[in-house]
């Protein structure tokens, strides 16, 4: 992605209220390597069901 952090904010948005940490959590974690993406997505999850 290009803009990356503009597209994670958008899409955080969307969701509702997205603490800021993940959203920065969420920028750094993209990457073109699948897996890590996949991972990070997870994490992304898990992270915003414990709020």
């Amino acid at each position: 992605m290009i803009l990356t952090p503009e597209v994670v904010k958008s899409i955080a948005d969307f969701c509702g209220n997205v603490e800021l940490s993940l959203l920065d959590l969420a920028v750094s974690k993209i990457t073109k390597k699948p897996i890590d993406y996949l991972k990070a997505t997870a994490d992304f999850i898990e992270k915003r069901k414990s709020l």
